[in-house]
């Protein structure tokens, strides 16, 4: 199982994927980790976030990353970018918890999300895992700080707990 919470919550779910690559890919390997469920906890599972920009125009992760990420530009390197994107693995067969705040999801309409930090047009990822087969339990806690998943005692971190109730069947 795998528990994560903002950029750890893609490289979880990233984590889920790695089966789906390419034999000759530079990342794949030849016994991936086979996760049994994972829960994401306020993240967002599109590569495309990392370098949008918000409503003030700074960048979401501060400065322009993506492509030292996958190893070159958008154009060069549009398999590496496949590669990197959990959407891009589906399906992964996994039980999975998405908990998220109201202001990162929903995310239609397209709107300012995280408290204006990106105005990128968001993929909906419980409703693209759903249509790849994924069973995919949504839990939005409303107007939850960020932070709050993280922090005992808050409506989010009781929406954690709950999630990792039903996950692990505790």
């Amino acid at each position: 199982m795998v528990i994560g919470h903002s950029s750890g919550g893609y490289f979880g779910a990233w984590l889920a994927g790695p089966s789906h690559l390419p034999a000759t890919s530079e990342i794949a390997t030849l016994s991936p980790l086979k996760l049994a469920g994972m829960i994401m906890l306020d993240a967002f599972l599109d590569p495309g976030v990392i370098d949008s920009r918000g409503t003030s125009g700074e960048y979401f992760c501060r400065e322009p990353i993506l492509d030292r990420l996958r190893g070159g530009t958008a154009e060069l390197a549009s398999e590496h970018l496949k590669q990197i994107s959990p959407l891009q693995l589906l399906p992964f067969g996994i039980a999975q918890e998405y908990v998220v705040s109201s202001r990162r999801y929903p995310v239609s309409p397209p709107r300012a999300l995280a408290d204006g930090r990106t105005t990128y047009a968001v993929a909906d990822y419980p409703a693209m895992a759903r249509s790849a087969g994924e069973k995919v339990s949504l839990r939005i806690v409303p107007d939850a700080g960020h932070m709050d998943f993280i922090t005992p005692g808050t409506q989010a971190w009781a929406a954690v707990e709950a999630a990792v109730v039903r996950i692990f069947g505790l």
